[in-house]
């Protein structure tokens, strides 16, 4: 397998320490930050901004928001972000085929992420 091939694969965006690593704090993501152009400049340097933007769009659609500065907000408000969560789980469940009410799909993903949260504490 070609190394570089799979360093630029979409899960790289995905890395701990990638393009989208939990920060102490939300990133400074305004068009002309310094931090916005070394995001902009990193993603371009690795071929990855077709990747970046797909992603970025399926985030943007589970979270129901239209451009970062809306994440906040989205943060803020607690109703929203209960409604964020519901259409969350709806998804996820929707991605693997799971069916039932809402309760049931709820139940089933949260079961289905402790296991994997389990097997990965195990390896």
């Amino acid at each position: 397998m070609n190394l570089e091939l799979a360093r630029k694969n979409i899960y790289l965006l995905l890395e701990q320490n990638g393009p989208y690593a939990t920060g102490d704090r939300p990133p400074d993501m305004r068009t002309v930050s310094k931090q916005a152009k070394d995001f902009a400049r990193l993603i371009e340097l690795n071929g990855l901004s077709t990747k970046y933007r797909i992603i970025r769009n399926q985030i943007f659609e589970f979270l129901n928001v239209k451009h970062f500065g809306d994440i906040p907000k989205l943060l803020q408000n607690t109703k929203l972000l209960a409604e964020v969560r519901k259409r969350g789980y709806m998804l996820i469940g929707n991605m693997f085929g799971i069916e039932g009410n809402e309760r049931e799909i709820i139940n089933k993903v949260k079961s289905y992420s402790q296991t994997a949260d389990e097997v990965i504490r195990y390896l």
